[in-house]
């Protein structure tokens, strides 16, 4: 999980990457979670998760820090460890 390969795929860095592909073309945090979430997860976030999102969102250095971390946590979260 923690390859160059993977390291390109889930940073902003990279123009093509599907998470700098989100942000480009979504401008509301709330739906960029969901978008995340349909990304990894296949479902969007219910209420806790969403709530969370929100509180972490605005303590980040930055609005993208802030979306790659919570990429981050949905590839290392057990739901997406069991279901891929």
């Amino acid at each position: 999980m923690n390859s160059p390969v993977i390291d390109r795929l889930l940073s902003t860095r990279d123009r093509q990457s599907p998470i700098a592909k989100i942000l480009e073309r979504v401008s509301g945090d709330d739906d960029v979670v969901r978008e995340l979430y349909l990304l990894v997860a296949g479902r969007e976030p219910n209420a806790e998760e969403l709530r969370i999102c929100r509180e972490y969102i605005p303590i980040c250095d930055s609005r993208t820090e802030a979306f790659e971390d919570v990429l981050w946590s949905l590839l290392n979260s057990s739901e997406f460890l069991s279901r891929r």
